[in-house]
């Protein structure tokens, strides 16, 4: 369950976008927020977290041009308690699938 204090993770290279989620989330009352723009920034914060992320939230072409796969990521990463994969251009606007902790929308 998410709450107040969930440690979030936001994953784009685009600075509009991450910018946006953060300002949101901030709305909503979450502020324990680390945004990141580089695969290299994404897995040394998961590989060295003290704690668990609680939520990553990425876009799914995050890095598509060096193959990095943002599903096989978030399943392989056991400090990512959950994860949001947005951005498919396979689903339907409105659509959802959940794949263990990821839903990919």
């Amino acid at each position: 369950m998410i709450h107040k204090s969930s440690r979030i993770l936001i994953a784009d290279e685009q600075h509009f976008f991450r910018l946006r989620i953060e300002r949101v989330l901030n709305q909503l009352g979450f502020h324990r927020i680390a945004p990141v723009q580089s695969i290299t920034e994404l897995r040394r914060l998961v590989e060295y977290a003290h704690a668990p992320f609680d939520v990553l939230i990425i876009n799914e072409k995050f890095s598509a041009q060096n193959s990095f796969s943002p599903l096989t990521f978030c399943l392989d990463a056991p400090q990512i308690l959950s994860a949001l994969i947005y951005g498919s251009e396979s689903l339907v606007a409105g659509s959802f699938i959940r794949c263990g902790k990821v839903t990919i929308c």
